[in-house]
Order: structure tokens, then C-alpha cells, then sequence
């Protein structure tokens, strides 16, 4: 692909996740992106063929581009509660933020498609952070935990979150109380 194709693909990817964060998954429409990017229908048929497509493929990046971040971190031999605190970091300001979530459009995008796509995202973030725990209490920064039981807790925790956080606003003391208490059992503090 030229690099003009990388970025008109790039271009249609930042502008779905704005109007799928902003209008769910089914709402948004191959028009309002072809609006939204200045393409024609044509163009952006080029690239994609369905919104679900531009939508599993966001979603897949996010989940590599993670992963991969990690893993690198852990590649070059960071401390795992270095690591820990990034993540925890980060899925805080992603509670709070209800504005840029994607949780809403996951869900809607879970009722009308096949399910294989996010098992296969939950299993992938199951890896990652069985890999991250396992790495940690090797190193023996963290508290030699069940991981299996604390990685569900965490993806299921900060999904419901997220899903909670387009109900009604979650308050910072809500985030502060939930993040310190994963921390605390996974370091044993």
C-alpha cells in the first residue's frame, strides 16, 4: 500500500473512533465517514468495505499496539511495578473519560455481530496482563497471587467501569479506591 493509502486508512480509523466513541457502533454509518474523512464513497470503499471492518480493525490495533508496548517493557527489563503503575495509570483515565470511550460501541457491536472477534480481544488481554503478573512475581515484586482469578478481575472490572462511566459520571475517589485495591493485591501492599 502507497503511503498515501497508509494515511487516508489512518485518517478513516481517527475519524470512526471519534463517531463510534460519540454514536455507538450502530449509528454510525459508511456516509457519515465518508463526511467526516472528505472522501468519496468510492474512496473510502477502496479501503474498507463495511464499518464493522473499520471497527474490528481499530480494535485489533488497540489491542496489538498495547500489547506490544508491554511486552517490549518487559523485554527490556523494567520493573513490573514500573509497568504496573503505566497500566493502571492509563485504565484510570480511560474511566474517567467517558466522552472517548469505545465501551458503548463494543457492546452494541457484540449484539448484532459473531462473538469470536472479542473473545478472541478478551483472550488477548487476558495474555497480556497473565504475562505482566507472571513476570512480576518471577521478579518477586508481586505478591504471589491466583493471576488467573486477578486478571479477571481486573478485565471485567474496568469493562463494567468503562460501561458504568456512560451511565453516570465516575468520580476520581471511585478510580482512585478501585485502581489502589487492584495494586494493593497484586503487590501485596
Amino acid at each position: 500500500m502507497s503511503e498515501k493509502g497508509i494515511q487516508t486508512k489512518n485518517l478513516i480509523k481517527a475519524k470512526a473512533v471519534t463517531l463510534f466513541c460519540e454514536k455507538g457502533f450502530s449509528a454510525v454509518t459508511m456516509k457519515d465517514l465518508c463526511e467526516a474523512c472528505n472522501l468519496s464513497r468510492g474512496g473510502l470503499y477502496r479501503h474498507y468495505e463495511s464499518t464493522r471492518q473499520i471497527f474490528e480493525e481499530i480494535l485489533g490495533s488497540f489491542s496489538q499496539d498495547d500489547a506490544l508496548s508491554i511486552q517490549k517493557q518487559m523485554d527490556d527489563r523494567l520493573p513490573a511495578t514500573e509497568i504496573l503503575d503505566g497500566i493502571l495509570k492509563k485504565l484510570e483515565q480511560e474511566m474517567l473519560d467517558r466522552a472517548h470511550s469505545l465501551s458503548y460501541a463494543i457492546y452494541e457491536y457484540s449484539m448484532v455481530c459473531n462473538d469470536n472477534f472479542m473473545r478472541e480481544l478478551n483472550q488477548r488481554a487476558a495474555t497480556k496482563w497473565k504475562r505482566l503478573l507472571e513476570y512480576g512475581i518471577a521478579r518477586g515484586e508481586f505478591a504471589p497471587i491466583q493471576v488467573d482469578a486477578m486478571v479477571d478481575v481486573i478485565l471485567y472490572l474496568y469493562q463494567g467501569v468503562r460501561m458504568w462511566s456512560r451511565i453516570i459520571p465516575i468520580e476520581k475517589q471511585t478510580t482512585d479506591r478501585l485502581i489502589g485495591k487492584i495494586r494493593q493485591d497484586i503487590c501485596g501492599q
